[in-house]
C-alpha cells in the first residue's frame, strides 16, 4: 500500500512539475512576442502616418500609439516580476514559491520588469515629438502636451545645479536594458565565457586556457552585447544631443535613437523566444513530444 502511495505522488509531482514548466515556457513565449510586437507595431503606424516614425519609441507615449505603448510595456514588466527558471531542487524542497530566494537571474528579471512598468509612468517629455501641432499645443512655450500639462510636468527634476530633464525616465529605462543584458550573458548560456589562468610556462610568460563556449553561450552572449551597445549608442546621443559631432549628426539624420532602440527590444524579444525553447525541450522530452 505505501508503494502504490509512493507512486501516485510521484506521479503528481511529475505533473505538478509540468504544469509550472508549461506556465514557464508561456511566459518565455508571450515576452518574446511582445518584444516583437512593440515596435513592429510602431514603425507599422509611423509609415502609415503622416507624422512618421517618433524620435524614440518612448515618445510615442504622446501620440495615437500611446496606449499600445504603455499596454505592452506593464505586460512585458508583469510577466518579467513573475518569470522564475526552472529549478527541480528547489521545487522539491517545497521552496519554489518564496519570494524571496538565492537565485538572482530572478531579481535580476524583476528589476527588469519593474524598469518596463517604470518607463510607461514616467514618459519622456513630448516637446521634440513629430507631428506636435496634431495633438495638443501648449502656448505658452509652444510645447506639446497631452491634458494640458507641459513638459516639465512629466519626467523633469530641479535641482540646485540645474534642470535634469527625463530622468525619471531614463532610470527605469536603464534599468530594464541593463538587467536584460545581464540576464543574456550570465543567465540564459550553460556556462558563462570565462578563461582559466595556468600560471607561467617553463619560459616565463603566463598561460591562459580559453574554454571553449558552446553554440548557446556564444548566441545569447551576442544578443546582451548587442544590447549593451545599442545602449552605449543611446548614451552617446543623450550625451551628444545638440552638437555639431559628425557620429551625432548621422545617428540624428538617420532616426538612430529609435532605431538603437528598436535593435535592442528586438534582441530582447529573441533572447526570450529562444529560451522558451528550453522549457520545450523539457515538456517534449516528459510527455512524449507534445506540450
Amino acid at each position: 500500500m505505501r508503494q502504490t502511495l509512493s507512486a501516485t505522488r510521484s506521479q503528481e509531482i511529475a505533473s505538478e512539475r509540468l504544469d509550472v514548466i508549461r506556465s514557464l515556457y508561456n511566459v518565455s513565449r508571450a515576452l518574446g512576442w511582445l518584444g516583437l510586437f512593440l515596435p513592429t507595431a510602431l514603425i507599422a503606424q509611423g509609415a502609415l502616418s503622416s507624422s512618421g516614425l517618433q524620435p524614440s519609441i518612448s515618445h510615442t507615449y504622446h501620440t495615437a500609439m500611446g496606449d499600445v505603448l504603455v499596454g505592452t510595456l506593464f505586460a512585458i514588466g508583469i510577466f518579467l516580476i513573475a518569470y522564475k527558471d526552472f529549478n527541480p531542487e528547489e521545487y522539491d524542497s517545497g521552496n519554489h514559491s518564496a519570494f524571496w530566494n538565492g537565485y538572482w537571474d530572478r531579481w535580476f528579471a524583476r528589476a527588469a520588469g519593474f524598469g518596463a512598468i517604470g518607463v510607461a509612468l514616467f514618459p519622456v517629455d513630448p516637446v521634440t515629438i513629430s507631428g506636435c501641432e496634431k495633438i495638443v499645443q501648449d502656448a505658452p512655450d509652444l510645447a506639446c502636451s497631452t491634458g494640458g500639462m507641459t513638459w516639465q510636468g512629466y519626467v523633469s527634476i530641479t535641482t540646485q545645479g540645474g534642470e535634469i530633464n527625463n530622468l525619471l525616465h531614463f532610470i527605469p529605462a536603464g534599468l530594464f536594458f541593463f538587467c536584460i543584458c545581464v540576464i543574456c550573458i550570465r543567465f540564459f548560456p550553460e556556462e558563462p565565457l570565462k578563461a582559466r589562468y595556468l600560471g607561467r610556462n617553463e619560459d616565463g610568460d603566463f598561460e591562459i586556457e580559453l574554454r571553449r563556449p558552446s553554440k548557446r553561450t556564444v548566441f545569447f552572449t551576442s544578443l546582451g552585447c548587442l544590447i549593451a551597445v545599442c545602449v552605449a549608442g543611446l548614451i552617446y546621443m543623450a550625451a551628444k544631443d545638440g552638437s555639431d559631432a559628425p557620429v551625432y549628426l548621422f545617428l540624428e539624420r538617420i532616426n538612430g535613437f529609435f532605431w538603437l532602440e528598436v535593435i535592442a527590444v528586438v534582441a530582447f524579444a529573441v533572447a526570450w523566444l529562444a529560451k522558451s525553447k528550453d522549457f520545450k525541450a523539457t515538456i517534449a522530452s516528459n510527455t512524449g513530444g507534445g506540450t
